[in-house]
């Protein structure tokens, strides 16, 4: 069980639900539950199923480091696959009901994740751009990109739809949420 929960993002999910409770927080102190949750659940969802499709494009390239198992997620890689489409849907059916606004970012942004590290130049283009094929290619494209998907499910989503006392303070806490996750 516990590889399972490690290897499918659980962990990763319920993380984003706890920062997008801080953020929603910070933008309007006194949210309702009912307002809460919904927030909490797509930031979630969208999290953990954009972190597990992630694990699954790469796991040709996993040996072994960190608490993360190869053998665990080879070994539970269709379940978790199915989780990450099961949670993606999830997330973009809340993000619906919270409004337009908010499925179109979370749209857009999973679509990036999603072409992230597919090759998108020919091989014969590579070696006239430095052999970068994929945004994957680009340094630090990696941090940089799970900073703004984090950033877009927990602070910009919630900005949408609960609106902020100031734009100061919308800023501060996007840039709170950004910085939190691209120093990890």
């Amino acid at each position: 069980l516990m590889g399972v929960l490690v290897a499918s993002n659980v962990y990763v999910g319920v993380g984003a639900a706890c920062l997008t409770l801080a953020a929603s927080l910070l933008l309007i102190p006194h949210l309702t539950r009912d307002m809460l949750i919904p927030l909490m659940s797509t930031a979630g969802f969208f999290i953990l199923a954009m972190h597990t499709v992630n694990r699954y494009q790469e796991r040709s390239h996993y040996s072994g480091w960190g608490s993360f198992s190869p053998r665990a997620f080879q070994q539970f890689q269709q379940v978790m696959l199915w989780v990450a489409v099961i949670a993606l849907t999830a997330a973009l059916g809340l993000a619906a009901s919270l409004g337009m606004g908010q499925f179109l970012a979370l749209a857009i942004f999973g679509g990036l994740g999603a072409i992230y590290g597919m090759k998108l130049i020919p091989l014969s283009w590579a070696r006239h751009s430095m052999g970068i094929r994929s945004i994957k290619d680009l340094p630090a494209s990696k941090d940089l990109a799970a900073a703004l998907g984090w950033t877009v499910a927990c602070a910009v989503v919630p900005l949408i739809s609960v609106g902020s006392s100031s734009a100061w303070r919308a800023a501060g806490v996007i840039g709170f949420v950004f910085l939190l996750v691209f120093l990890r």
